[in-house]
């Protein structure tokens, strides 16, 4: 007979005999209490993680479940996932699989029929094991689960079951290429995920935080991103916090190795300040930060280099004039097309560091031919046009995996163009891609051009006729009002009436068709042209040539520099004058718009540069020279320097043969220099205690430098702890406060034992800062007594600095009074009453300090205890494990 639900009922009684029925006094009926839930068991404990659940039960005196019929069914709170099904194998009751299991995933309930008896008041065991896939809340915190059954429907509450922040991934060294300040690098991101930290292609992310100084665009395209070699489902970047978010394309395992990488094309700049810098990863599963070991950003400007130049041993001469260009810069290095001494061939160099290396890879068999090179960044393409003396050559050449091959059909041999003497054929490229060669010959300006990248050539086009003499050509595309042409200039070797002219002609049009502008340019006072020239464009189009003269006097200009405004105008301002400079160039810093006159005198033949400020032209004369090639007197002839124009990221190279050595020299000259700034002073380290093995907590004081000024929200200190002491893999940011204000983030890495505090307010320049690690920060002391130092920098001052050393001492253990234990008899369950002095150094903190208790042999403690089966003075114990 099973009673009805609770409430007052009556019944009723007859007899075969006595047929009228007589009505019972009336009887309760009462609730069912809810059944007992124990502490609940979450395994790994991980927020979104998928794991098993132990749930202790302790049916009531009337609750006993019948086999095969009987119920028990959980509610799990907001946030778990419970799945659509699960099968009967992965939940047990006291051990043996359930006969049944149906779940509803909206209401996040799970209903198991018991597989066996249960009697009234039995104690159960209910595991829904790491196969029924229920996830964590994605949320770390304290979460109850509700417990009901067939019998007791009134709903049960689980006392609080902790969720924690999934454990951060681990992140590897950090490659960046190029890794100088101010440069746009690829990234090279390696991660290993944790346990539970399984990605879903197509939703699951990776989120990378850069540190401060470093330019991340506001979009950054999927191409430019790899997840393991594939290209990300989806990257949302935010050029403010120096975030981007990817989507994984494809699925990522539990304790999966990762490579991320950002190409150059995600157009990450470095930051603009040299030092150690540490990025921070998490993804949507471990969503605490990890922060990652230190890597290194090279000054985007060394300091000034030695003015003796360096020689690039194994190079031969045969430089010729500065028309052509044999340098250039791509990828984040420079490069160069110089002799092989040992083997007469013109090969391809490239610099690392400041070691030049043969690439081995020829560009031209013959040391006669005179090589000019124009490279396209955009596009990975470099073309050389390498003049001969009886026929030239031409090479296309493609960039892949930091090295350069020459592409498939190539070289292309051109037998009706060719120079004689030093005055070599000039080469470029028009901005519609059409290809030029020039030269002079038979007193005329000859091309010759191909519209196919050079697998075919046209027949010489006579550009100008008509010259005084022979003369030194030079050639480079600039446009003007959206309007592009391909320049080229010249200036004849010296005689009575020699000149300097120039020349146009507009992208796409007849090949024949020029526009001379030579009677627009000024002409020289009291001399004439001789053949020396050079070219560049800067960026708006405005063209500058610079010559050498025949002289004549000391007030007769040697060097001039001609400037074609964008309206087509010229202006004609001296350089040197009595200081007669040969076979000079001319540079743009596009960075800093400033232009740079580079020469080698007559007189001693060593190397010089001047530099004036874009629209200053006229202060060329006056600026004093300085020195880029020194120590041998009459050494240094024929510069090169690169067609394209300069940045901060690539400096102005400048290559010169040493005339009696026969080899190259070069020197690199940085612009902006800015050293960089000096660490933070690091006064004091206070810490708490000072026991070895301890956890303790750190205050450290600093002093800003008077160019570190901190940005709240952005700004970043970071601290490196000494050998053997443990960092945890995350600390939250309560643990830690910038001037008593809780940090806006901290990032960890275990590993190389450091954390990247995040400053919560703005912090001025040389102000005095307090970081404070508190005991809730879970730094470990190392495990020897002794001196230590730890190290402090800050996005602003990225360089370490070494803290004053700080004592560890050996820990003195508590002392313990005369134990109580009531009953005292054996194989009962005690009450242990356990006096204890601490330390003078051994304080606590409330909720974070710990207090362990080991018993002897055949001591039984139990695998969990209750909390308020343990008081500390008298209070609840905060947790007990």
């Amino acid at each position: 007979v099973v009673n009805p639900v609770s409430g007052n009922y009556t019944l009723e009684v007859f007899t075969s005999v006595e047929v009228v029925p007589g009505i019972s006094p009336s009887y309760a009926i009462q609730s069912q209490p809810p059944v007992v839930v124990g502490n609940v068991t979450a395994s790994p404990n991980g927020a979104a993680s998928v794991g098993s659940y132990t749930i202790p039960i302790t049916l009531g005196p009337h609750g006993g479940l019948s086999a095969g019929s009987g119920t028990i069914a959980v509610t799990w709170p907001n946030d778990t996932n419970v799945p659509n099904t699960i099968a009967a194998v992965n939940v047990t009751v006291d051990g043996v699989a359930a006969s049944n299991v149906v779940t509803n995933q909206a209401l996040r309930l799970a209903t198991v029929t018991v597989p066996n008896i249960l009697a009234n008041g039995a104690n159960v065991t209910l595991v829904f094991a790491a196969g029924a896939n229920i996830t964590n809340p994605s949320v770390a915190g304290n979460y109850s689960l509700q417990v009901t059954t067939s019998k007791q429907s009134a709903i049960a509450n689980s006392p609080d079951y902790t969720i924690a922040a999934q454990a951060p991934v681990v992140v590897g060294n950090i490659t960046v290429n190029s890794n100088v300040a101010g440069e746009i690098g690829s990234y090279t991101i390696p991660i290993t995920i944790g346990p539970s930290g399984s990605l879903a292609g197509g939703s699951g992310t990776i989120t990378v935080t850069w540190p401060a100084n470093t330019s991340v665009p506001g979009s950054i395209n999927t191409s430019a991103v790899t997840v393991n070699g594939v290209n990300a489902a989806a990257v949302s970047a935010n050029s403010a916090t120096r975030q981007a978010t990817v989507t994984v394309p494809n699925a990522i395992a539990n304790n999966a190795n990762v490579s991320l990488i950002f190409t150059n094309a995600a157009s990450i700049s470095n930051p603009g300040i040299s030092g150690e810098y540490s990025l921070s990863v998490h993804t949507s599963k471990q969503t605490v930060d990890a922060a990652s070991p230190g890597y290194t950003i090279d000054p985007s400007s060394n300091p000034p280099p030695s003015s003796t130049g360096t020689p690039i041993a194994g190079t031969g001469g045969d430089y010729d004039k500065p028309h052509q260009s044999r340098v250039f810069f791509h990828d984040g290095k420079w490069w160069l097309t110089a002799l092989n001494k040992s083997e007469n061939q013109w090969k391809l160099w490239k610099l690392n560091g400041t070691t030049w290396t043969d690439q081995g890879l020829v560009i031209a068999n013959d040391r006669a031919y005179r090589p000019d090179c124009f490279v396209v960044n955009a596009s990975n393409k470099l073309y050389v046009f390498a003049s001969g003396t009886s026929s030239s050559r031409f090479l296309r050449l493609s960039y892949s995996g930091g090295a350069w091959s020459i592409d498939s059909g190539y070289p292309v041999t051109i037998s009706n163009f060719s120079h004689s003497g030093e005055n070599s054929i000039s080469f470029s490229r028009a901005n519609n891609g059409e290809l030029w060669g020039v030269r002079t010959n038979s007193l005329q300006v000859q091309g010759i051009v191909s519209t196919d990248e050079g697998q075919t050539w046209s027949n010489v086009i006579v550009i100008k006729s008509g010259l005084h003499n022979n003369a030194l050509t030079d050639c480079h595309p600039f446009t003007v009002g959206g309007t592009s042409y391909m320049g080229v200039c010249y200036s004849e070797n010296s005689t009575g009436n020699s000149i300097v002219g120039f020349l146009r002609h507009q992208d796409g049009a007849n090949s024949s068709s020029w526009t001379d502008e030579t009677g627009s340019l000024p002409s020289y006072s009291g001399t004439t042209s001789d053949d020396h020239i050079n070219m560049a464009v800067a960026n708006d189009g405005v063209v500058y040539l610079i010559t050498k003269t025949d002289g004549g006097g000391a007030t007769i200009v040697d060097n001039g520099l001609y400037k074609r405004a964008t309206n087509g105008s010229w202006q004609l301002f001296p350089v040197n004058r009595n200081n007669a400079w040969t076979r000079p160039t001319i540079s743009i810093d596009q960075s800093n718009n400033e232009l740079y006159a580079i020469g080698t005198p007559e007189g001693n033949r060593l190397g010089y540069y001047k530099k004036v400020a874009i629209g200053s032209e006229g202060d060329f004369e006056n600026t004093a020279q300085a020195t880029l090639f020194s120590g041998d007197v009459n050494a240094f002839v024929n510069l090169s320097t690169a067609q394209h124009n300069h940045t901060n990221s690539s400096g102005l190279m400048v290559t010169v043969e040493h005339d009696s050595e026969k080899q190259i020299y070069y020197n690199l000259i940085y612009f902006g220099y800015v050293p960089p700034p000096p660490p933070v002073a690091v006064n004091s380290v206070v810490v708490n205690p000072n026991t070895t093995n301890a956890v303790a907590a750190y205050t450290i004081g600093l002093t800003l430098g008077s160019t570190g000024a901190l940005t709240g929200g952005s700004g970043t200190i970071t601290v490196t702890w000494p050998d053997n002491t443990v960092v945890p893999a995350a600390i939250v940011n309560s643990a830690v406060t910038v001037n008593g204000v809780a940090a806006s983030n901290v990032a960890t890495n275990t590993a190389n034992r450091f954390a990247v505090i995040t400053v919560p307010n703005n912090l001025a320049a040389n102000a005095n800062v307090t970081l404070a690690f508190t005991a809730a920060a879970g730094i470990v002391n190392p495990a020897s007594v002794g001196d230590y130092t730890l190290q402090v920098k800050t996005s602003a001052q990225p360089s370490q600095a070494t803290s004053p050393s700080y004592n560890l001492e050996a820990p003195v253990p508590v002392v313990v009074g005369n134990i109580i234990v009531n009953p005292n008899t054996t194989s009962f369950a005690a009450s242990y009453q356990i006096p204890f002095t601490l330390g003078t150094k051994g304080a606590l903190t409330g909720g974070n300090g710990t207090i362990t208790i080991t018993w002897p042999d055949n001591t039984t403690v139990p695998a969990s205890m209750a909390t308020s089966n343990v008081t500390v003075n008298g209070v609840n114990a905060a947790a007990v494990n």
